[in-house]
């Protein structure tokens, strides 16, 4: 989902960010930000356009990068924006939407599995039929979902 230029940047080490006024910010290994930073003021325009279209974007799945190098993915049932999910995580230094691989589970959706995910999303404050009937359908389709939805019920993190 990243735009060419943005994808350029990352593939050598470097998250680009707007500033909450609006300007363009680079974080990585310094000889990386060195060797790119012409690059990044020449094509600044396009890249700041690139980052504004990915933040209209609304996804379930969220990697985050925080500046230890550590990253995190993130689900959200009803789906979140890029300004959003950074908003919900602060310290995250640069957020882009992801799509799970959809592997079909082996067997269907037990009572007693979709009774754990209905509640957890209860105790999570989640009481839209509409979402709760999303999930059920996703993990009725994807293993990768119904693992993550599974492991969030019994209380381990997604």
């Amino acid at each position: 989902m990243d735009a060419p230029l943005i994808l350029t940047l990352k593939e050598s080490g470097i998250l680009l960010s707007v500033s909450p006024s609006g300007e363009l910010t680079a974080k990585g290994k310094p000889e990386s930000l060195r060797r790119f930073q012409s690059f990044i003021k020449e094509n600044k325009a396009a890249l700041l356009a690139e980052l504004a279209q990915a933040e209209e974007l609304l996804s379930y799945w969220w990697r985050l990068h925080f500046p230890d190098g550590g990253a995190l993915e993130v689900f959200s049932p009803s789906g979140n924006t890029h300004t959003s999910i950074l908003k919900g995580y602060p310290e995250a230094i640069s957020v882009e939407p992801f799509t799970l691989g959809h592997t079909m589970p082996d067997a269907p959706l037990s009572e007693k599995e979709a009774a754990a995910i209905v509640l957890w999303l209860a105790s999570i404050g989640e009481r839209s039929q509409e979402i709760i009937d999303d999930v059920l359908s996703q993990c009725e389709r994807s293993a990768e979902a119904r693992g993550y939805y599974l492991r969030r019920a019994e209380g381990k993190p997604g």
